[in-house]
Parts: structure tokens; C-alpha cells; sequence
């Protein structure tokens, strides 16, 4: 839907990982079946507070686990405790800190040199035995049974699993050491190492990787001041509209600098970015697009980033109008956006897509919202402002070059609330003042948007 003309195009993005996992599933996730080895231990984890999963409906038991995952697994097992600074200068995430430094201080690891912990190398079965075995105190334990664990440092931690109950191997003769330990596997290992208290489980979950917008979304919005405006109007709108739960940061750099690839540039920017996304809590991922960075090198950079730590993070694209609306008229106003906007699709919206084929992309065409108000502006309809650019209300446009004024920002926020939400624009009152009907023209912006690039759950 790219135009032709230099359409300042802003855009948001946030991605869902949506595994096919049915309804039905347990422990409050619904990738956890009733009737698995694992399903008490992830219950129990959960009741815990060791995992609160990789979303909110996903637990991923088959996700092979980390380092920088066991330590915070068993940090949290042990009450969360402090400890003196680790000497590993590869640990950079702030949620690693204190569970590799209280395992470092306990002698449960020494890292994997003097200087290196290796937080995103995968976790084999073996190493997970050690760190165990030397949480608990290295005890004494009859040899076990399994002929294929073979290095020094593993007999002892396996023979200890073993003993305890704590496992029974892969096979009767095997204990497979150098395979990766998963979710599944680490949740059991900890339910039975404590003894695998009992636990209720919780009956019944949504289903797994389902877009859903639960009681709202933690986002993170980074762009430039065409979208800047709805994207902070969405902490004032969330709320009344029955979202509780929505929190939002935003990170904001004007013109090209705002779009994906001028913020990964921004030394400062970057890092403020990423400080978010490292918490592992981004749900909505918000970026805008400007022509100096016309390639999708920006979006690649960030979603990579963003999906590490966010697996489960949900992307849409919500395109603004076009600037300088004062050297056109309405009609040509109209006709060129109408004529832009399904270049969206083809441009950006379905090459991502197929590059990240578990990651559903939406798109909220809220540039249509300048549109309808420059119509009835011109029409003279729209009652409301004296003037097509005017300031603090007056206007449509606050500047010649197509900033927003009130009454666009809150009609496009309406947009961006139905589109994100779902909400019903009918009964939904947001104490806006004008006596134009925005719930309605909000409404029948998105009425006519291609389903093809609707929220899921719209």
C-alpha cells in the first residue's frame, strides 16, 4: 500500500507467536494437557511464582531452557535471595542478574570461564543434574543404572537424580546427558526435588497462542509525531474501555529518526528500547515507518531483537495520513490516500509475514481518520473546528505540514482502540467534547477495512 507520493506512513508493529495447540489444556495454560508427567510440576511452579510461562495462555514445555532461564528458576525456587555481584561480563540482562549472581556466591556454577556465564546457550540434561545436585549440597548416592553418562563431573549429579526419585533416565540403560533439557523436563526436575508436593490443578485454559487481548496488553510503541499522539492517548482509553490491564511505554524521536532502522541507529535510542524489551513482558511492539528508510531492514532488526526475550508479542501496522494535506484538495486528498493505502499490504505487511511465518501482523488503517474529517471540512459538515490548520482545537491540522490537532488525534485514537481491542465504538463513551458522532466514523473506517489485515480477534 506504499504511495507513490512521499506518504509519511507510520506504523506499528507487535507479534504474536501462535503455536496450534487446541483448547482445553490445564495448570492455566493450553499447551499443558490434563494427563502429562509434567503437569502437576507446572502447576506447582506456577503456584510458586518460579514461571508465570512464556505468555499468559503458554507455557512451551517443549522449549529446550537456557542457562539464564535455570538460574532464575532456581533463584526464584530458593525464595529470591540476594547475593554479591557475579564477576561474568555476558550476562546483560537485568532479570539475569541476581539469579547468576546468588548462583555464582553459592558455588552451584562457576560459569563457563573466569569471565563468561553463556546465558543463552542451551541447558543440557547433565549440567542441569550439577546445578541441582550442588543446590542441594552435593550429597552421596549410589551409582546409577545409565550407561551413556560418561564425564566425571556427571556421575555423581545423576547418580543423586536418581536415587532422590528425581528422575529415571530417557530409557532404563540411558540418561541422555548432552540433550538439551526442556520446560517440561526442568519443571519436573524441581516438582520432585522438593519432594513433588501436591498440588490442585487449575481444570481448564485458553488455548495457546491465540491472539487475545485478555484485560489489555503491555506495549511498547517507538515512533516519530505521527502516530506519537494516538499511540499516548491508548493509556487514557484503555481503562474506561474495560482494560485494566494495559500499560504502555513510549519512546518517541521526530521524522526519520522515528522510524525502525533511525531509532536502531540511535545509540541511545536503542538501548532504551531494548531495556524494555529485555524485561520479557513487551506484548505490543509498536514501530513507525518513514520513506528515508524505505526497506524493511528496521523491522527485521527489532523483530529478531524483540522475539528472543517477547516470543509471544503481537504486531500491527497502523498507517497514518499523508503530510501536507494544504497543497491538495480534499477530493485529491482522498483519492490518493484511498489509492495508497492497500500498497501496505504488499510492501510491508505480507513480506514480513512470510519472514516470520508464527507472527500474525494486523494493520489500522487510521489514516483514514484525516481524511474523513478534511471531507467534512471542506464539505462543510464538520461543525466542530473554525479552520482546516488551526491550534488547540481549532483546526483539523495544527500545522501546514499535517500534524495532528484534537479532534484528528481523537478520532484516530478511536480507530486505533476498535482496531487494537476490539471495542464496541457504539456504547463506548470517551468523554471526547465535539458534537460530530467520531464513535461512528471510527466505526465505519474500520467496517471497511479488508479483513485480511484485521486483528484476529476483531
Amino acid at each position: 500500500m506504499r504511495s507513490p507520493r512521499p506518504l509519511l506512513i507510520a506504523l506499528v508493529l507487535a507479534g504474536l507467536l501462535a503455536w496450534s495447540t487446541p483448547a482445553g489444556g490445564v495448570a492455566g495454560f493450553g499447551d499443558v494437557d490434563g494427563d502429562r508427567y509434567f503437569t502437576a510440576p507446572v502447576q506447582w511452579m506456577v503456584a510458586e511464582g518460579i514461571t508465570n510461562g512464556t505468555s499468559d495462555t503458554c507455557f512451551s514445555p517443549d522449549l529446550p531452557v537456557t542457562r539464564g532461564m535455570a538460574a532464575a528458576f532456581l533463584w526464584r525456587m530458593n525464595g529470591e535471595p540476594n547475593a554479591t555481584p557475579h564477576p561474568f561480563d555476558d550476562v546483560m540482562k537485568d532479570w539475569q542478574q541476581s539469579p547468576v549472581s546468588w548462583l555464582f556466591a553459592e558455588g552451584i556454577t562457576v560459569g563457563t570461564s573466569d569471565t563468561t556465564f553463556s546465558p543463552e546457550d542451551t541447558l543440557t540434561r547433565g549440567e542441569v543434574a550439577a546445578l541441582l545436585w550442588r543446590m542441594n549440597g552435593e550429597p552421596n548416592a549410589t551409582p546409577h543404572p545409565f550407561d551413556d553418562v560418561m564425564k566425571d563431573w556427571q556421575q555423581s549429579p545423576v547418580s543423586w537424580l536418581f536415587a532422590e526419585g528425581i528422575t529415571v533416565g530417557t530409557s532404563n540403560t540411558t540418561f541422555s546427558p548432552n540433550q538439551p533439557v526442556t520446560r517440561a523436563q526442568v519443571a519436573t526436575f524441581l516438582h520432585r526435588a522438593e519432594g513433588s508436593p501436591v498440588i490442585a490443578i487449575d481444570p481448564a485454559s485458553p488455548a495457546c497462542g491465540v491472539p487475545n487481548p485478555g484485560d489489555g496488553f503491555d506495549s511498547l510503541f517507538i515512533g516519530h509525531s505521527f502516530f506519537k499522539p494516538m499511540a499516548q492517548e491508548m493509556e487514557a482509553l484503555a481503562l474506561p474501555a474495560g482494560f485494566a490491564g494495559h500499560t504502555q511505554t513510549v519512546v518517541f524521536s521526530g521524522g526519520a529518526t522515528g522510524a525502525p532502522q533511525g531509532l536502531w541507529i540511535q545509540d541511545g535510542k536503542r538501548s532504551e528500547i531494548q531495556a524494555v524489551l529485555d524485561t520479557g513482558n513487551v506484548e505490543l511492539f509498536g514501530m513507525t515507518y518513514h520513506p528515508n528508510h524505505p526497506t524493511l531492514e528496521g523491522y527485521r532488526n527489532w523483530l529478531n531483537y524483540a522475539l528472543v526475550d517477547n516470543p509471544n508479542v503481537i504486531v500491527f501496522i497502523a498507517v497514518p495520513w499523508a503530510p501536507n494535506p494544504v497543497d491538495v484538495s480534499a477530493a485529491t486528498y482522498d483519492a490518493g490516500y484511498t489509492a495508497a493505502y492497500p500498497g501496505i499490504g504488499s510492501a510491508v505487511i505480507d513480506p514480513l509475514r512470510a519472514e516470520y511465518p508464527d507472527t500474525t501482523f494486523f494493520a489500522i488503517p487510521y489514516g483514514f481518520a484525516a481524511v474523513e474529517l478534511y471531507n467534512r471540512w471542506d464539505d462543510g459538515t464538520l461543525t466542530d473546528v473554525s479552520e482546516l490548520v488551526g491550534s488547540h482545537g481549532s483546526g483539523v491540522f495544527r500545522d501546514d505540514f499535517g500534524h495532528a490537532d484534537l479532534i484528528l488525534e481523537d478520532l484516530a485514537s478511536l480507530v486505533w482502540l476498535q482496531a487494537i481491542y476490539g471495542v464496541d465504538l457504539a456504547t463506548f463513551d470517551a468523554g471526547y467534547p465535539w458534537a460530530i458522532d467520531l464513535n461512528s466514523i471510527a466505526a465505519e473506517i474500520l467496517a471497511a477495512h479488508d479483513p485480511e489485515y484485521d486483528a484476529p480477534w476483531r
